[in-house]
């Protein structure tokens, strides 16, 4: 009984020292602010939306891991925002981050994940260019893909306290767009059965093989996204607020960047009458897959908030 006095008298001293903060350090006619803050994300909720696996190669050991997809993402950035009245602003919010794909579901029956390199003997199979071996894709585990964000945002904040804005609670909501791009300097591996030539029959073990990477090659995303911040904001200085808060973000659609010719002339189409391992690494469209692993993410965010 007496920790939860103590936890009501704590936020009791804190929310009239904002009020006083606010009223004796001039926060008063300041109607810009500039923030720097980040945020991590680690999968716990969204497990609900893909149950998926994710295989990492360590050239340490050679070994291929098996985990599930929680992997951390992280977002750093910054905002502006300008006060139009006592408890509402308008602004912008740009962020940088990072993300991992997992291991795609193949499904050899529909032929769109090896599109435009259908396989005209055996559509189960594909075709490693660099190690002159053949794969079995039903049976492919590929590591994660790394892709780097930046995120535009066009934001609207309101004031949830009694107390003067910008102090307080306070809510920021915010739609945008969303660059993603492959991240060429990690290596993809695949780790799969294999035969040297179409008649052999297939290895009794798994082998991990790397890709060819074209260096000139770069596979890019639009798509359009959206925040949604709720965060407690505290005076350290007459000029500088302490904020912490949860974010929420998503993505509503993903959009090809790449023309189908560049994808073509970057990789080999076809070798001995099936798809190549690299197409099927770095050439294939990847929008679905970032959208349904970014359809939605609850996040953990601090940053400073700097008046003037």
């Amino acid at each position: 009984m007496n920790k939860v006095k103590m936890i009501f008298a704590s936020f009791f001293v804190l929310t009239v020292f904002s009020v006083w903060t606010q009223n004796t350090a001039g926060y008063f006619g300041k109607k810009n602010m500039i923030g720097l803050h980040g945020t991590w994300f680690l999968r716990n909720l969204p497990q609900v939306f893909y149950k998926q696996k994710i295989f990492t190669y360590s050239e340490q050991s050679e070994e291929f891991n098996t985990g599930f997809f929680r992997n951390h993402i992280w977002h750093a950035g910054f905002s502006y925002k300008r006060l139009v009245s006592e408890k509402t602003a308008f602004g912008f919010q740009v962020d940088l981050g990072t993300r991992n794909i997992g291991s795609p579901s193949f499904d050899p029956s529909s032929k769109t994940y090896l599109n435009p390199w259908p396989s005209t003997i055996d559509e189960s199979d594909v075709w490693s260019s660099v190690h002159e071996q053949f794969l079995r894709t039903n049976e492919l585990e590929i590591s994660k893909t790394n892709f780097l964000n930046r995120q535009v945002f066009l934001t609207w904040t309101r004031s949830k306290t009694a107390t003067v804005f910008p102090l307080g609670l306070m809510s920021t909501l915010g739609l945008g767009m969303m660059h993603s791009a492959m991240n060429t300097s990690k290596a993809v591996y695949a780790k799969s059965y294999y035969r040297p030539v179409q008649w052999n029959s297939w290895s009794n073990e798994k082998a991990i093989f790397s890709a060819n990477l074209p260096v000139d090659f770069t596979n890019n995303y639009l798509g359009v996204s959206w925040m949604w911040d709720l965060s407690l904001n505290y005076a350290i200085s007459r000029n500088v607020l302490f904020s912490f808060g949860s974010e929420m973000r998503g993505v509503l659609g993903m959009f090809s960047l790449n023309d189908g010719a560049e994808i073509l002339n970057s990789f080999p189409i076809v070798q001995q009458g099936h798809g190549s391992l690299e197409g099927l690494l770095y050439g294939r469209n990847f929008s679905k897959e970032i959208r349904r692993e970014m359809i939605f993410q609850n996040t953990f965010r601090v940053g400073l908030i700097f008046m003037f």
